[in-house]
């Protein structure tokens, strides 16, 4: 089936490959909010560095996306989470949930 996908990827840095190649993790994760593909995108605190909010075509996008994001220096790992089921009421722009004026 080709159903459009959203799911979230969480990302861990090798941040001694970052120290040692001087790249930084908010340059990677600038880059890939640059892929439309991604709806939303956070440097994160706890076992996982990041985590982006991607919205794909279908499995083969997603397999696709998360390999290139692999591939990029200075990424150690990833994890993708598809989103079964839709529980709650989406958020046209997640900037609005972290507004605390």
């Amino acid at each position: 089936m080709n159903l459009p996908i959203k799911a979230f990827v969480l990302i861990t840095f090798d941040f001694p490959l970052l120290k040692k190649i001087k790249g930084d993790q908010e340059e990677i994760i600038d880059e890939i909010l640059k892929n439309p593909k991604v709806l939303y995108g956070s440097t994160v605190t706890g076992r996982i560095d990041a985590i982006l909010l991607v919205n794909v075509e279908d499995m083969h996008k997603l397999e696709d996306f998360f390999l290139g994001i692999r591939r990029i220096k200075g990424v150690k790992r990833t994890e993708t989470l598809v989103a079964s089921q839709l529980l709650h009421k989406e958020v046209v722009d997640m900037d609005k949930l972290f507004d605390l004026k």
